[in-house]
């Protein structure tokens, strides 16, 4: 095996059977049975550190008892030469020495690497031995925001800047709260604090007023539009009946809430407009020759319409962030203060704390301060790897090559699109150059020597059709794009199929409700002989998940989802939040997702959602904060027993009862604690 083999593959390729085999191919070709200790392995969750150390002691048990039943030995034997009752003593051996020295069985995160690269180096990092690691950053950001926000608010100069902004935003029909807006920026203060610069008050003012200025011009350039528009409706004399879906109504009635638009709607009008389906197919053939003509008109209007629309979201946009972009270097400063004084790091501060060290020191001296050398280092999951992370890899990888070690790198660069952890596809595509480094010349020479490259191209994991299906749609990517580098990420991402049941591939573009096409689905694969639990329902948002939900308790299907068990995620929830936040300020907005949820939890019009209006307001407001949950209960009938009704029970009893929380305050801490509290939910 060459010093650097980096395998490229596809989902069910067997990429962790392929680290796996390296990793004990490396310690049966060591004549000691401590080389355990001198081989990193890195993924990237816990539980695939825990999965490949269980997957390593496994194959070691099979080679020591059960040889025959190894899949993994004859490809290892490939690799060294050994008789099988020598195969046997050695793995007992090895297999004796990592349960004995469990501590040096390094299959780790690379976070747990990183923070002991920083434990070895604290007192170059000017950090106290006892310090703590924070996970949760989001918290830590939110609890720094309001700290900064009390503090700030006996300056003079940060009230009248808060001041402006939110008359500015009042004026422009905006939305106010600067702590949400604060916390928004949990990316740039979080993951980039590298990169933060001074910015000047005056001059980014200076660019919002600008901004606010084209945004109002735009915003009387649109309305003047859509009356043209509604003219030439009126000209023509097209009715709303005519139009599918009431969708000219909804063009029409932008200019009465233009603020709330956004670019999803803009997106969709766009295709009606591209596909023809703004009117209805049924029309008579008089009907239809006033549409034409209308249309022939009217339809350039539109588009220059959406195009303007797309332009005034895009100014709204960029407003809102000036309001944080203008407080960034305070919180800044904030953010460093309070980790000095509570001698935390962030879990994101990681890479940036040791970079300097790894970039400064020999990679033989880290070694030997963190009390372990790796002369072989075996990366899965790569295209997580971010560019940083990359770069404090690079120096260990070339010492090890520099000593004769082996090296392993295996990922797939098409699921780099997901951006977990900043994954970047490009720097895996780039292999074994070295683009994005600095010092690379150093690096690359070595790293170009000792190259190889692999293909994992059977998939083990899926069937046939699926295989054929996920080829097919891989092979028209290519073809779709022009991007060089698109086209590269897609190479030789064709499978080779190992099982041999069929299976099948559906694909559908129907109108049907979600309700009745889930119903149908999921009654003909019960049919012929599978159970609820061999069914996965993949979805590409929460508020798709969450559909989805409601359809199958609405169906009665049993169904268990990470979301499904958080309190948020429910329509019970939504129901009564919305319900108090109604029954406390009287927003119309909330008693529609009132109205909405409540249709929804019931699967009909809900036959008390009409007198709900002409509830005593005055006997609800008499009553005590924490009397008021249980009449709104008793007012809808809701079953008391459900777990998400009782979940919601049981906080507000925690917050307004015992923590003397107002209704008030309980609604604003209520909406974000309810996405971290799961419900012990049967389903």
């Amino acid at each position: 095996m060459k010093q650097l083999k980096v395998y490229r593959s596809s989902a069910g390729s067997g990429k962790t059977f392929t680290l796996v085999k390296h990793y004990l191919t490396i310690l049966l070709k060591s004549e000691s049975p401590y080389t355990f200790k001198e081989v990193l392995a890195i993924t990237f969750t816990n539980k695939a550190a825990q999965e490949m150390k269980d997957r390593i002691l496994h194959e070691l048990q099979l080679m020591i008892n059960d040889v025959d039943s190894s899949d993994m030995l004859p490809l290892i034997s490939k690799d060294i030469s050994i008789h099988v009752e020598s195969l046997k003593l050695k793995c007992k051996s090895i297999y004796s020495k990592i349960i004995h020295n469990y501590s040096d069985f390094n299959v780790m995160t690379i976070d747990r690497f990183t923070n002991t690269i920083i434990n070895a180096f604290s007192k170059e990092l000017d950090l106290l031995p006892s310090y703590e690691i924070i996970l949760d950053e989001k918290e830590f950001l939110s609890g720094a925001v309001s700290k900064f926000i009390d503090e700030s608010s006996d300056d003079e100069k940060f009230l009248q800047l808060v001041y402006n902004i939110i008359d500015d935003s009042i004026k422009q029909g905006l939305k106010t709260d600067i702590e949400k807006q604060l916390n928004q920026l949990e990316k740039i203060l979080i993951l980039n604090q590298q990169k933060i610069k001074y910015y000047d008050q005056n001059f980014l003012q200076n660019i919002r007023r600008s901004l606010s200025t084209k945004m109002n011009d735009l915003h009387d350039e649109i309305i003047h539009q859509i009356n043209q528009i509604n003219q030439s409706i009126s000209q023509y004399h097209i009715l709303e009946k005519w139009s599918t879906y009431n969708r000219l109504s909804k063009l029409i009635k932008l200019k009465e809430n233009l603020i709330e638009v956004d670019i999803e709607f803009i997106i969709q009008y766009a295709s009606w407009v591209d596909d023809n389906k703004l009117f209805k197919k049924s029309l008579s053939k008089t009907e239809q020759v006033s549409v034409n003509t209308f249309l022939q008109v009217a339809t350039p209007c539109i588009y220059n319409l959406l195009d303007h629309l797309k332009m005034y979201v895009r100014y709204r946009e960029s407003i809102k962030l000036f309001v944080p972009f203008l407080m960034v270097n305070s919180l800044y400063s904030k953010l460093k203060e309070l980790k000095t004084e509570q001698n935390i790091i962030l879990i994101s501060d990681f890479n940036t704390l040791i970079s300097d060290i790894i970039n400064n020191e020999p990679a033989g001296f880290i070694f030997e301060r963190i009390g372990s050398r790796f002369n072989h280092i075996l990366v899965d999951e790569f295209q997580d790897t971010s560019m940083l992370q990359w770069h404090n890899l690079v120096p260990m990888i070339h010492e090890s090559i520099s000593n004769g070690g082996e090296n392993l790198i295996v990922g797939d660069a098409k699921q780099a699109i997901y951006r977990w952890r900043e994954g970047d596809a490009q720097q895996f595509m780039d292999l074994p150059k070295l683009p994005s480094l600095e010092n690379r010349v150093e690096y690359e020479t070595l790293f170009e020597f000792g190259f190889e490259q692999g293909y994992l191209d059977t998939n083990w994991r899926s069937t046939t059709s699926v295989i054929n299906f996920n080829n097919a749609i891989f092979s028209e990517v290519q073809t779709l794009f022009e991007i060089d580098n698109v086209k590269d990420v897609f190479h030789r991402s064709k499978q080779l199929t190992y099982r041999k049941d069929k299976g099948s591939v559906d694909v559908n573009f129907n109108d049907i409700s979600l309700k009745d096409y889930l119903e149908s689905s999921i009654k003909s694969i019960i049919d012929v002989g599978y159970s609820y639990s061999d069914i996965t329902i993949l979805i590409r948002s929460s508020k798709d998940g969450l559909e989805i939900a409601n359809a199958l308790n609405r169906l009665d299907l049993p169904y268990i989802s990470e979301d499904s068990i958080y309190l948020f995620y429910s329509t019970q929830f939504k129901l009564l939040y919305h319900g108090l936040t109604y029954f406390e300020f009287g927003s119309k907005d909330d008693l529609k997702l009132f109205h909405h949820h409540l249709c929804v939890l019931k699967g009909e019009v809900a036959s008390n959602s009409e007198s709900i209006l002409n509830i005593d307001f005055s006997y609800y407001r008499s009553l005590r904060d924490y009397h008021k949950l249980e009449f709104i209960l008793s007012f809808l009938n809701l079953n008391i027993k459900d777990a998400f009704i009782d979940c919601f029970n049981d906080q507000y009893f925690q917050f307004v009862v015992s923590k003397k929380y107002s209704i008030h305050r309980f609604l604003d801490v209520i909406w974000d604690e309810s996405k971290k509290i799961s419900v012990d939910n049967n389903n």
